[in-house]
């Protein structure tokens, strides 16, 4: 009976995890300002060294149906293109310009708990 259960309780993980990444949303928000870009230098409060870290200011009004903090978005540093993102958002932010901002809640792609995460930054024309 005991291997049963267990077995029971890992479908039961596998199951839950594949209806997180069915329910994950990839949406496009913007136009954002941002009140600070952090790269994280050392592990440490939850985030490994390497993480970038957004607040947006005032946070974001319409998550659109996202499941995340309105107000930061934590992104791994080992995607593609991560440099070249980083630099967009320091241009944006140093220039204080709008930004529409790709952002997904896809656990695969979770850089700190309870954040969504960057998929891209594109800085708006004004």
């Amino acid at each position: 009976m005991f291997i049963f259960n267990k077995f029971g309780l890992i479908v039961l993980f596998i199951f839950a995890a594949i209806s997180n990444v069915v329910n994950a949303k990839d949406v496009h928000i913007g136009p954002i300002m941002l009140d600070n870009v952090t790269i994280t230098n050392v592990a440490s409060f939850g985030h490994k060294a390497g993480n970038l870290e957004i607040k947006v200011t005032n946070g974001i009004a319409d998550l659109k149906g996202l499941n995340c903090d309105p107000n930061h978005l934590t992104t791994s540093n080992d995607g593609v293109g991560f440099q070249d993102m980083v630099a967009v958002l320091l241009t944006a932010h140093a220039a204080s310009k709008p930004l529409n901002i790709g952002v997904t809640d896809n656990p695969t792609y979770t850089a700190y708990p309870g954040r969504c995460s960057l998929v891209y930054a594109s800085v708006i024309k004004q």
